[in-house]
């Protein structure tokens, strides 16, 4: 967890140093930060300790809960293809409450500390080969869309990612299944 939170500071510090030397511009700053932020809560999320424990009621409810909202905040606030940012703003809050509500109670039952640069230093060497794999796995899913997005035109686009979202909406409902 302490090498998750190291990466999350040293993405947040890139992000700012690159604002600060103005090479995103306006339009371009906000996706970024908002798409950072929310990346970086769902990525510290602690969802897979009550996953491994089997206490999904709560956080299933909470979340779906969440994501509704969310949804109708989209449908009432975003009224033009330049407001897309915001919908990016409502995922970093959904990911940030999600992050806060699953944090909380494992804060209150244990004790944290931040472990030692050697310490995660020795487990990235032990679990490098994982690491690698979980990395190239999103920059492969991501990769596609970059690239397309350098030939296609933004309609054709659209339609490639609505065809891969509706994709993984399928996968989401099947791959649990066992």
């Amino acid at each position: 967890y302490s090498f998750k939170i190291l990466v999350s500071i040293f993405l947040f510090s890139i992000f700012m140093i690159l604002y600060l030397f103005g090479i995103f511009n306006e339009q371009k700053i906000k996706f970024i930060l908002f798409a950072l932020i929310s990346g970086i809560f769902t990525g510290l999320n602690p969802f897979w300790y009550y996953q491994a424990k089997g206490e999904l009621k709560h956080y299933s409810f909470f979340s779906i809960l969440l994501k509704i909202l969310g949804l109708v905040f989209v449908f009432l606030i975003v009224k033009s293809p330049t407001s897309g940012w915001i919908v990016l703003a409502i995922q970093s809050v959904i990911s940030f409450l999600l992050f806060i509500y699953l944090f909380i109670p494992l804060f209150k039952k244990y004790k944290f500390f931040f472990a030692r640069i050697n310490s995660i230093k020795n487990n990235l060497l032990e679990y490098f080969p994982i690491f690698l794999f979980s990395v190239f796995s999103s920059i492969h899913s991501t990769a596609s869309i970059f690239l397309l997005n350098i030939f296609l035109n933004p309609s054709s686009l659209a339609i490639y990612v609505g065809a891969e979202k509706i994709q993984k909406f399928f996968m989401g409902i099947i791959s649990p299944l066992e």
